[in-house]
């Protein structure tokens, strides 16, 4: 993934941005106002829209950390939003969630089992897309959680959970057992009947 640019004045607006990259895992650079953004930065987060005239992907600060990376991280890959998003769960007391964008694996992560289907639910509102698909493995599931994810448009999958080794591009030193085999669940291709 190429470098995001940050130009925001706001120390407190800065922290919120930062520690999003940094949980996400993306190279960023700070720069002041009035400088020349490095061409290895894909996309830059201003403080207000038209603020860097001449920037290369200028992304507006919207009030939410979160939405406004992940809307520079499209805008690094060309996009103004994602195309598809496909989100990789791997259910159970410990529940493991990956997402891949367009191909690019964006965050994998773990979260209790209790609070997986919340994770869901911010996930698509938070991911600006033009459609999802949440591939489940196996593990206790809620109905009522995907229904919800039906209704919102979503595509949902039922897959073998796979034990084979990651592409080398979705290798992450940092990711946890659970995320890892979340990840294993959105790349695979194996539905599972029933």
């Amino acid at each position: 993934m190429r470098y995001l640019g940050i130009v925001v004045g706001d120390i407190k607006t800065s922290y919120g941005l930062t520690r999003e990259l940094k949980r996400l895992g993306v190279p960023f650079i700070m720069l002041r106002e009035g400088d020349a953004v490095p061409p290895y930065v894909a996309a830059t987060i201003i403080s207000a829209p038209g603020a860097r005239e001449g920037a290369p992907n200028q992304i507006g600060y919207d009030g939410d950390p979160k939405r406004t990376v992940l809307r520079a991280i499209s805008a690094s890959m060309g996009r103004e939003r994602f195309g598809q998003v496909v989100v990789g769960i791997d259910p159970g007391e410990s529940s493991g969630v990956a997402v891949i964008a367009d191909g690019e694996l964006i965050e994998a992560f773990t979260v209790e089992g209790s609070r997986l289907w919340q994770e869901t639910d911010k996930i698509l509102r938070d991911y600006d897309a033009d459609g999802f698909t949440f591939k489940l493995g196996r593990g206790k599931t809620d109905p009522e959680a995907i229904s919800r994810l039906k209704v919102a448009g979503a595509t949902v999958k039922r897959v073998e959970d796979v034990e084979k080794a990651l592409p080398i591009a979705y290798r992450r030193k940092w990711m946890r057992k659970d995320a890892k085999s979340a990840l294993k669940i959105a790349l695979s291709s194996r539905l599972r009947s029933g």
